[in-house]
């Protein structure tokens, strides 16, 4: 019964840890931002957001800056729920 409560609780802590590196990338009215830039705040590449706006990994980036050619470039500090 303990190996059981154990698995589970490690399966929690792996996908709430995957769940926090996930980005969505949204503009002012709600819609999806497709290929958007991630960068970090240093200027080091993190990836581009896909059709849905999402970057699934961040690559422990806490800060980033999001560039899109339609759109001003804005930073943004990632936030704990």
């Amino acid at each position: 019964m303990k190996r059981l409560l154990f698995l589970v609780a490690v399966a929690l802590m792996v996908a709430m840890g995957a769940e926090a590196q996930k980005l969505k990338v949204i503009d002012s009215d709600g819609n999806a931002v497709s290929y958007a830039s991630v960068l970090t705040s240093t200027g080091e590449y993190v990836g581009i957001t896909s059709l849905e706006g999402e970057l699934a990994d961040m690559k422990g980036a806490k800060a980033v800056t999001i560039t899109h050619v339609a759109f001003k470039p804005k930073n943004s500090r990632r936030t704990t729920k």
